[in-house]
């Protein structure tokens, strides 16, 4: 009784998990990573190397309570170099430094380096909206999303760092799917317990 309890739990708990979903691409190069610290490189989550691609990724899930640094390394090996990308949380339990749960590269809400994450962070400069030469529009990355490098992008070869903030809202609420689950297996226990005190 006691396992199928927790077992029921845990798939409620699994289904109400927020994700992490978006879509970038950098001219020319970059690695994706989620991290629970701000200066440490964390868990890579994608790649891409040719910027006339978008790379997608989603159902990276994130643990209740958790605060998350979202990291693009993206690397410029000549000509105009820079990211753009759009991201979005399942759930009102996280928000991103904008305090939605949608995102995309600004020069307000995400910070670079030369060095490496979270050090001498810097206000980046904002190339131009999605559509913009010589890049294009970027399909699959919403259309307000802005090119961002910093202030030269026009470095023969560049390595910047790039970071911003998801942080536990403390407001979720449980996906109704995941509630109804959770309700029906705890009829079926009451049932259960029902039948076995009657026999």
């Amino acid at each position: 009784m006691k396992r199928l309890i927790l077992c029921l739990l845990a798939v409620a708990m699994a289904a109400s998990a927020t994700t992490l979903s978006g879509a970038l691409t950098t001219d020319n190069a970059f690695s994706l990573y989620l991290s629970t610290s701000p200066t440490v490189q964390g868990t890579f989550v994608t790649s891409g190397a040719d910027w006339a691609t978008t790379y997608p990724f989603a159902g990276v899930a994130l643990t209740p309570g958790t605060t998350y640094y979202l990291q693009v390394d993206g690397y410029n090996s000549g000509g105009p170099g820079s990211i753009i990308g759009s991201f979005t949380l399942s759930d009102s339990s996280f928000q991103f430094a904008n305090g939605s749960q949608s995102l995309t590269t600004d020069t307000t809400d995400w910070t670079y380096s030369y060095t490496g994450f979270g050090a001498a962070a810097l206000t980046p400069t904002d190339w131009g909206v999605n559509g913009v030469g010589p890049w294009g529009t970027r399909p699959g990355i919403d259309p307000s999303a802005h090119w961002i490098w910093d202030s030269n992008y026009d470095y023969s070869t560049s390595d910047l760092y790039f970071e911003t903030a998801i942080t536990p809202t403390g407001s979720g609420v449980p996906e109704p799917a995941s509630m109804g689950l959770l309700g029906a297996g705890l009829v079926a226990l009451g049932l259960m317990a029902r039948r076995k005190r009657s026999a």
